[in-house]
C-alpha cells in the first residue's frame, strides 16, 4: 500500500513539474513574441533583453540612452522593445502611432524620437507630427493606420507580453528569467551591463 502511494505521489510530482515547465515556457514565449519590427536581433545573439516602456514615462525616456549604449557595447544582445499604455489615457494613441510607424518600416526612428522628448512633459500632437515628418511619414496616414485591426492585434500582443511578465510599472526589463524594474535611481550603462552579465552565468 505504501509502495503504491509512493508511486502515485511520484507520478503526480512528475506531472506537476511538467505542467510548471510548460507554463513557464508559455509565459516566456508570450514575453518575447513581438512583431518583427520591434526586434533588434543580431545573427548570433547571446541573450535577449525585453523592455516594456510607455512613451509618456519619464524614467523610460531617461534610461533610453543607457539602453542604447549597452546595446552598442554588447552587439550580441537581442533587444525587443514592447511599448504599452500605462501612464495615461493618451499613451495608447502614442503606442499605436509607433506601431503604425513600425508597419511602415520606421519603428526604431520613431521609437527613439519619442523617447528623446523632454522627460518633463507628455507627448503631444505637434511632437507626433514633427516625428512623422522627420521619419518621412505622413502623420495623417499613420493615425489612420493606427486604428487598423493589425495595429490593434500588435497592441494586444504587447499587452499579453506585459501580462505574462506580470508588469506593474515601466520601464520593466525581462532578461532571461530575471524581471528587473529600475527604481528611482536608474542604472548606469555599466550597471545595466553587469545585470545582464549576471543572468548569463
Amino acid at each position: 500500500m505504501f509502495f503504491r502511494a509512493t508511486i502515485a505521489f511520484l507520478v503526480l510530482a512528475i506531472l506537476w513539474t511538467g505542467f510548471e515547465i510548460v507554463r513557464m515556457q508559455s509565459r516566456h514565449m508570450a514575453v518575447i513574441k513581438a512583431p518583427y519590427f520591434q526586434i533588434l536581433a543580431p545573427e548570433n545573439f547571446k541573450t535577449t533583453v525585453v523592455e516594456f516602456i510607455d512613451y509618456n514615462c519619464p524614467h523610460c525616456r531617461s534610461i533610453n540612452p543607457v539602453v542604447q549604449e549597452a546595446l552598442r557595447q554588447r552587439p550580441d544582445i537581442r533587444y525587443i522593445a514592447r511599448p504599452v499604455a500605462v501612464v495615461s489615457a493618451e499613451s495608447e494613441n502614442i503606442v499605436r502611432f509607433a506601431l503604425a510607424a513600425g508597419q511602415a518600416g520606421k519603428f526604431w526612428e520613431v521609437h527613439n524620437a519619442l523617447l528623446g522628448i523632454n522627460s518633463g512633459r507628455e507627448v503631444g500632437e505637434l511632437d507626433l507630427r514633427n516625428i512623422a515628418a522627420r521619419a518621412g511619414l505622413s502623420y495623417d496616414s499613420l493615425m489612420e493606420d493606427a486604428k487598423s485591426q493589425s495595429i490593434t492585434r500588435a497592441l494586444e500582443n504587447n499587452n499579453a507580453g506585459a501580462q505574462a511578465a506580470r508588469l506593474n510599472s515601466v520601464p520593466t526589463f525581462v532578461i532571461g528569467n530575471l524581471v528587473y524594474v529600475p527604481r528611482d535611481d536608474l542604472p548606469t550603462t555599466k550597471e545595466l551591463l553587469q545585470i545582464i552579465a549576471d543572468t548569463e552565468k
